[in-house]
């Protein structure tokens, strides 16, 4: 007779199956927390990332060391592909009955089709048109003129000028005039322009002033007479 197996305790120091429990517990994925977070604070103009933050730490305990980093990251993903706007600095998720945003500008307008049977030409291109070549032209040479005059040609046959005598300096040849005058000045040893004015007989015949006193600037005042008085009284 076979008895019953039992389960016996396992002995101290046996390693078990079971996994060991992990210290940090899986965490949603951060769009799911960030709008979970946005309908538990439930306020009508959406939250902003403090509250954001503080509604994800309030809820699920511990986070990891960048979870600010990783909380930036993903509010600015999901604002760039539009999963959320932000309305006076709080994230808000998009109504989908809303009417779409203008853009600046006037509006494009509608493209028309072209009834059937009809051929479009393709649209003209920017800028002036080429002009028309003549098939039987001769063909030149393309390559643009230079600036400036273009150089003489020397003819080879031509004979060769011969220069006779030195070659004359740069510059206006002197005049002979001044070339003359300057050496009479230096034989006489007269000195250039005119000479100083020395006193004459004007200055010599001039009478000193009374008193030696120096004659001050403009007319002197009248002197009246004693017999010109008593008429006026």
């Amino acid at each position: 007779m076979v008895e019953p197996q039992t389960d016996s305790p396992a002995p101290a120091g046996a390693q078990t199956d079971s996994p060991a429990p992990s210290p940090y517990q899986v965490l949603p994925k951060y769009p799911e927390m960030i709008f979970a977070a946005i309908e538990a604070v439930d306020e009508k103009n959406g939250a902003n990332k403090s509250a954001i933050s503080k509604q994800i730490e309030d809820t699920y305990g511990s986070l990891p060391a960048a979870h600010s980093t990783l909380l930036s990251h993903h509010l600015n993903k999901m604002k760039a592909s539009g999963e959320l706007i932000i309305v006076k600095n709080n994230y808000v998720k998009p109504d989908p009955n809303a009417t779409p945003k203008r853009g600046r500008g006037r509006p494009a307008k509608p493209k028309q089709s072209p009834p059937e049977g009809i051929v479009v030409s393709p649209p003209r291109p920017r800028g002036r048109p080429p002009k028309p070549r003549d098939p039987l032209a001769p063909v030149t040479d393309s390559t643009p003129r230079p600036r400036g005059r273009p150089k003489k040609v020397q003819d080879p046959l031509a004979p060769t000028p011969v220069k006779v005598g030195p070659a004359r300096p740069r510059g206006r040849p002197p005049n002979p005039d001044s070339a003359a005058k300057k050496a009479a000045q230096s034989l006489s040893g007269r000195k250039r322009g005119r000479p100083p004015k020395v006193g004459g007989a004007s200055t010599a015949s001039k009478p000193p002033p009374p008193g030696g006193e120096r004659r001050g600037r403009g007319r002197p005042p009248k002197v009246q007479t004693p017999a010109a008085d008593s008429v006026e009284n």
